[in-house]
């Protein structure tokens, strides 16, 4: 089973690096791991907090405007098609993966029989970890369900859609096909965020989320204040 992960960021120079690393640390590396570097000043974008960490397995591509977390995600999975991946994961650049995530992803998705339904699936993680340091004071973590994601809608929750925390996407071929294809086209395409955009798709075409719960935690959603973790560009002096 080949895994494919992405991650696609604006700024957040130092949460990337760690973000890497947790990549980087996995018990099962994935197999293709893209970054996605968006923004007007993608272009610009310091890496060198992340130079000494890349692999051949990485890349890195600039989208130098400003788009949606749909847009973004979207494209991402869209490239990451290209390949022969089984699997595609959505990896946040601020939260937290634990070594054995990717494994622990695998192993749930084979002890549910997911790949031999011969249909498209996505899972999302239940029963795992919320980490606060919105405030100065330390941080604190706490168990969360996430069986509402972080605000499932009443009339979502009516017509029976499911979620579970947003940044543990993943999906088989046949699902990012279909939010590719989908998540630019109407009306999906005026929804900004993607995670609504993501389980509103999915399940308007069949596919109902799984929510799935590992035996332990192995991620940890982190909710923290304003984006301190940003490199600020150099001044130019004048010559």
């Amino acid at each position: 089973m080949k895994i494919a992960c992405f991650t696609a960021v604006r700024g957040r120079e130092l949460l990337l690096r760690s973000c890497l690393m947790q990549m980087l640390l996995q018990t099962r590396r994935p197999d293709q791991y893209l970054l996605l570097v968006n923004g007007e000043d993608a272009e610009a974008y310091d890496r060198r907090l992340i130079t000494d960490l890349l692999e051949p397995w990485i890349t890195v591509v600039c989208v130098p405007r400003s788009i949606t977390t749909r847009e973004a995600s979207t494209r991402a999975l869209e490239l990451l098609l290209e390949s022969d991946a089984d699997l595609f994961c959505k990896i946040d650049s601020d939260d937290v993966y634990f070594r054995g995530y990717l494994q622990a992803i695998v192993a749930q998705i084979e002890l549910l029989g997911l790949r031999e339904r011969n249909e498209g699936f996505c899972v999302n993680l239940i029963d795992q970890l919320w980490i606060n340091s919105r405030a100065e004071a330390r941080a604190t973590i706490h168990p969360y369900t996430f069986r509402r994601g972080l605000g499932l809608g009443k009339e979502e929750e009516r017509r029976g859609v499911r979620v579970g925390a947003p940044p543990t996407y993943v999906c088989d071929r046949a699902a990012a096909q279909l939010l590719v294809r989908y998540c630019v086209q109407p009306p999906y395409a005026k929804i900004s965020s993607d995670d609504r955009a993501w389980r509103t798709v999915l399940f308007e075409h069949g596919i109902v989320i799984e929510q799935v719960c590992t035996p332990q935690p192995v991620f940890g959603y982190l909710r923290h204040s304003d984006n301190t973790c940003a490199v600020k560009a150099a001044k130019k002096t004048a010559k």
